[in-house]
């Protein structure tokens, strides 16, 4: 079945703002300004209520429910719209700038440049969380007040900088405190 969104936001005045209001505020929220015909303006709002219809919390037991599978309706056309502007405008959240962790620093070093190096010697221990010591929320960048870039610069005194990493780095967001420990 599909109801238009008048119809829907009929149900929402009639069955839904009776409660929660900007007077009354029951569960801390009010509908009176909610726009079905666009959750995604308030898509936390909007999934709290799928949640809520879903699981028949409400309206609560003992308050008028409208009849038939009109709450189905009202909760799949939520979905909809919201899947709909997730799919055309896609969130996947923030990413936090990650080192490498002392291994992986050591065989990338290795690997570009032929040096084995004791990633210790400049990188704070590596902390772990839930046992993982590559998880970037938890990877610190330097105990020294070294930067990435310092650290770019060169592991050891017989590898001088690279002015071009440097540079990428730099035009990336991080800083060059000039703290270069081989230069």
């Amino acid at each position: 079945m599909t109801q238009s969104f008048a119809a829907n936001k009929d149900v929402v005045r009639q069955y839904c703002v009776v409660c929660h209001n900007d007077s009354m505020l029951r569960g801390n929220m009010s509908l009176e300004h909610f726009d079905v015909a666009a959750p995604e303006d308030n898509a936390e709002l909007a999934e709290k209520m799928i949640r809520k219809l879903r699981t028949g919390m409400m309206p609560p037991p003992g308050a008028l429910r409208p009849a038939g599978d009109t709450l189905v309706t009202l909760v799949e056309a939520l979905e909809r719209r919201i899947d709909v502007v997730a799919a055309d405008h896609p969130n996947p959240g923030g990413r936090t700038f990650q080192r490498l962790n002392r291994a992986e620093y050591a065989a990338s070093v290795r690997d570009l440049l032929g040096l084995d190096i004791d990633a210790g010697a400049f990188l704070p221990l590596d902390t772990k969380s839930e046992n993982f010591d590559n998880i970037a929320d938890v990877t610190a960048v330097s105990r020294r007040g070294q930067t990435t870039v310092d650290m770019a610069n060169g592991p050891q005194q017989r590898v001088r900088p690279f002015p071009e990493t440097i540079q990428l780095l730099e035009s990336l967001g991080a800083l060059n405190n000039h703290d270069c420990r081989s230069c």
